[in-house]
């Protein structure tokens, strides 16, 4: 792979990281979080 093709991957996967941050993002409530999408490490 070229630094490139390394670069758009490295984007690529901030996005999808950041995507499946943001639903238990604003709830503070740990009982909550859990109840609705599980235990989050």
């Amino acid at each position: 792979m070229s630094a490139t093709d390394n670069d758009r991957a490295m984007v690529l996967a901030s996005f999808v990281a950041d995507s499946l941050a943001l639903g238990a993002h604003w709830i503070y409530d740990t009982a909550l979080i859990e109840k609705q999408f599980g235990r989050v490490d």
